[in-house]
């Protein structure tokens, strides 16, 4: 995530902002760029990476525990942090920059994403992708999630007006989606059959056409 410490205070915000290294990636991106991001106060600065506990390192602070917290909260928490240095007026410029989520199956753009807002939920995700293709299954989709070191499988419907309620409704990092296949799609070795008749049956209306033009003629 990215933490910019900007106060009414310049000089008392600079050793809060020190170089760091970081990713940058913009919504529904799925090439990951790097970056390298000086004390420049800017928000594209680099971004401190959460290690397995939760926490980050961060200037002048040391450890701070950040995982599971919205952005109001880590708001919180810096205040906490630093009411009593010589701040005036903080805030603060506050993004996640590689919550990554994986869409495969019947999507029409399978792939990696990083999503830079807070949260993102199911049906973002599959729009992401763009949408269903006409063989994908709205009710046996599943979400394929790490927690606590261990691995869990949930299945949702998202055409069911609960699915808000759903554990699995707003997306993790890390989550995998897989939209099911239906059993009436045709196997591959079928959908190559069907594209050759249908290559041979325009082969045919051109050739019928031709005829027809110099039967015309004669």
């Amino acid at each position: 995530m990215s933490i910019i410490v900007y106060s009414d205070n310049i000089a008392a915000s600079a050793p809060y902002n020190e170089p760091i290294i970081g990713t940058s990636q913009s919504l529904g991106a799925a090439n990951p760029v790097s970056s390298i991001s000086g004390n420049t106060g800017s928000p594209n600065s680099g971004g401190y990476l959460v290690d397995q506990n939760g926490f980050i390192q961060f200037p002048r602070l040391g450890p701070l525990r950040v995982e599971g917290l919205t952005k109001a909260e880590l708001v919180d928490l810096l205040n906490s942090k630093l009411k009593d240095t010589f701040l005036q007026n903080p805030y603060y410029s506050i993004r996640f920059l590689n919550f990554k989520i994986t869409i495969i199956g019947e999507v029409t753009r399978p792939a990696i994403y990083s999503i830079s807002s807070e949260k993102v939920n199911i049906l973002e995700a599959i729009g992401m992708a763009g949408d269903m293709t006409v063989f994908g299954m709205k009710n046996d989709v599943l979400v394929i999630r790490e927690s606590d070191g261990k691995r869990e499988i949930g299945k949702i419907n998202v055409s069911n007006p609960l699915l808000v309620e759903s554990p699995y409704y707003y997306l993790r990092q890390n989550d995998i989606i897989i939209v099911r296949a239906s059993e009436k799609k045709p196997t591959a070795s079928e959908q190559q059959t069907t594209r050759n008749l249908a290559r041979i049956a325009t082969l045919a209306a051109i050739i019928t056409s031709i005829a027809l033009v110099i039967s015309v003629f004669q």
